[in-house]
């Protein structure tokens, strides 16, 4: 899900809100993915450890953001069930009303990503199609905002005359999505380590997965993105 700052993108994804998971909650380059960014995490504190911390007054354990959450599923379910805290956040009400049903364990807030203020430090955030509504300034001053392990994906595959000079990012590329089509910033591979390592992140692992939604939509390919915050 988007958290784009576009008036309309709210409402758009609230009419899709009850149809989304048919067509990409069983996406299995996504699967994959979670799963394989789970094992880069620690695992959460011990039950005792818990206790303790909870009867002493603070939080003891690892918590990771979901950025543009959407439905919740399967990004933060798949967060929750591994025994992690989760904190999601999207600026669609009915996307985070679903996610509070859908994932009762997580926290889910009502949000615009580029104006949030995390009120803690996360252990590693997800990023799951919501990248792609932005300009490249807008870009790079959320990247270089977040903290921890960040997991991003994007979708790439454009025309040559909407790259820009370096060959970094592509503008207003046309795609088709649940019915809808829209223009987005893509960025290229390139444009994404340079990104990436401007913002104080070292690539763990890169992929590219090709995709088809069983909906009204073009086919995605997703290139998938691990990466983690060096120094401070």
């Amino acid at each position: 899900m988007s958290s784009s700052p576009n008036d309309e993108a709210p409402k758009f994804y609230d009419s899709i809100s009850d149809r989304y998971d048919k067509y990409y909650g069983h996406d299995p380059g996504l699967l994959a993915f979670i799963k394989s960014s789970l094992e880069l995490l620690p695992a959460d504190a011990s039950s005792i450890e818990a206790a303790l911390a909870i009867s002493l007054g603070y939080v003891l354990g690892v918590i990771v953001l979901d950025i543009g959450c959407g439905t919740g599923i399967p990004t933060s379910l798949s967060v929750v069930q591994s025994g992690r805290k989760l904190h999601g956040i999207d600026f669609s009400p009915s996307m985070i009303s679903l996610s509070r049903t859908n994932v009762p364990g997580g926290i889910f807030e009502l949000a615009n990503m580029l104006s949030y203020a995390p009120s803690e430090e996360y252990d590693g955030a997800f990023a799951i199609f919501s990248l792609f509504h932005f300009t490249r300034e807008e870009m790079e001053g959320l990247v270089g905002r977040l903290k921890g392990t960040v997991f991003s994906e994007d979708m790439v595959g454009t025309r040559e005359e909407m790259y820009d000079e370096e060959r970094l990012s592509a503008q207003n590329v046309p795609h088709r999505f649940m019915g809808r089509v829209g223009e987005y910033l893509m960025y290229t591979r390139k444009g994404w380590e340079k990104l990436l390592g401007d913002s104080g992140y070292e690539i763990l692992k890169t992929e590219r997965v090709d995709f088809l939604p069983l909906a009204e939509c073009d086919e995605e390919p997703h290139l998938w993105i691990t990466a983690r915050r060096v120094g401070n």
